[in-house]
């Protein structure tokens, strides 16, 4: 028995599953359009400690092509879906050759996919009665869609990121690749509960399965004392769906010293985004560190006095395990993974999405109460130790054998 697993990016959770698939010999091989040395600078070098090149089949040749374009900012050739070296003709290139592998193939029995990349391999998957199964990583396309046309209307004064704009064609492939899935798994309740809105006649099979983190070797507990300035921290771009805007409303309530530091890629011309971001990221009190290595965010995770995420939506929200893992109370809200980690007030704090009201009530509190934070610090530690790589790993090992 046989397992093939695609996807075109490489991340923590991809590399635990294509580790567990090589140990329990069941992987066939492993798909991908993502090349290590493009993102060295930035990634966690931990996502290759299980990956064996060997069972590796890379696609690569438009990715190589789209980091040219990048490069020297040939916008023509990959900015708008259509095109040639576009990130959704990349995921088009690797399902298509993946459907042709799995044709003459006759040992696989599973393929494990995820979204974007799914639709033809699935349906040769159908046709040879292979079992599908669809690693769904973000909230479903028409939930996203609604809450930033809600957006829209409640922020006139901020336009979304190009990174937020989905085409009508990659969410008819969504709706295409969820009909074909014999099993979905999600991250968190958020997501699963996101997809009461797919319309297909038979219920989806929603297995939710969270993600783990890598656990500190020794015990950190947030002891950081409020000296000159509350330090906040958000790691994200600085976009609608991730809420900056309300983070921003929730800074400007704030009677007390603070200061923020944002980690994340920036947009070129924040001012197209808004003229309250330009601004925001003139302020003396923010300071923009740009795209950090994982490293580093849990370094700065380490001498913050609290994480503010208030994101719209999330598939999970892999930095909210990684607050709680670092001992820093966090303020998310309950379209994320944040709902299946924290109980609200005892190891850190969920709000409604665009309740700036509640979070500068919560901010006040933690800034005003140090016994309280310490008390918010050593049950966020407590709740990340119950959510491990190798629990991840056991609980995707045990679904793939009920498959079988």
């Amino acid at each position: 028995m046989k397992i093939l697993i695609s996807t075109p990016n490489i991340n923590l959770n991809i590399s635990k599953v294509v580790g567990l698939l090589k140990k329990l010999n069941y992987l066939d091989s492993f798909w991908t359009t993502f090349f290590l040395p493009f993102k060295v600078k930035f990634i966690n070098k931990s996502y290759y400690k299980e990956i064996n090149l060997k069972s590796v089949r890379f696609v690569l040749f438009k990715e190589l092509m789209r980091r040219i374009c990048l490069f020297f900012n040939l916008k023509k050739f990959y900015s708008r879906d259509e095109n040639i070296f576009s990130i959704d003709s990349i995921n088009k290139d690797l399902d298509l050759k993946i459907a042709k592998y799995i044709k003459k193939n006759n040992k696989i029995k599973i393929i494990y996919s995820y979204e974007d990349c799914s639709k033809e391999s699935f349906k040769v998957a159908k046709y040879k009665n292979i079992k599908t199964i669809y690693d769904l990583t973000s909230p479903y396309w028409l939930l996203r869609q609604n809450i930033l046309d809600q957006e829209k209307k409640l922020q006139p004064d901020w336009n979304l990121s190009s990174t937020e704009i989905m085409s009508e064609s990659k969410c008819i492939i969504k709706d295409e690749e969820l009909n074909l899935s014999d099993k979905v798994i999600v991250a968190s309740s958020f997501t699963a509960k996101s997809l009461s809105l797919f319309n297909k006649k038979n219920q989806l099979n929603i297995k939710i399965i969270p993600y783990g983190i890598d656990l500190p070797k020794t015990k950190i507990i947030n002891l950081r004392k409020v000296n000159e300035k509350f330090k906040i921290f958000f790691a994200g771009r600085p976009t609608i769906s991730k809420g900056i805007h309300y983070l921003i409303k929730s800074l400007s309530q704030l009677d007390f010293p603070w200061e923020v530091e944002i980690a994340g890629s920036i947009p070129e011309k924040p001012v197209e985004i808004s003229k309250k971001l330009h601004s925001f990221f003139k302020d003396d009190r923010c300071k923009f560190l740009g795209q950090i290595s994982n490293k580093d965010v849990l370094k700065k995770m380490q001498n913050s006095h609290v994480f503010l995420f208030p994101s719209l939506f999330e598939g999970f929200g892999q930095v909210i395990l990684e607050s709680l893992s670092s001992s820093l109370p966090i303020v998310t809200t309950e379209n994320t993974g944040g709902m299946d980690l924290i109980e609200n007030g005892k190891n850190s704090f969920i709000t409604p999405i665009r309740d700036e009201k509640n979070t500068v009530e919560i901010l006040n509190k933690l800034y005003l109460d140090e016994e309280y934070r310490r008390h918010i610090s050593e049950n966020s530690f407590l709740t990340a130790k119950k959510f491990t790589w190798e629990k991840y790993q056991n609980e995707i090992k045990s679904y793939i054998k009920n498959i079988l």
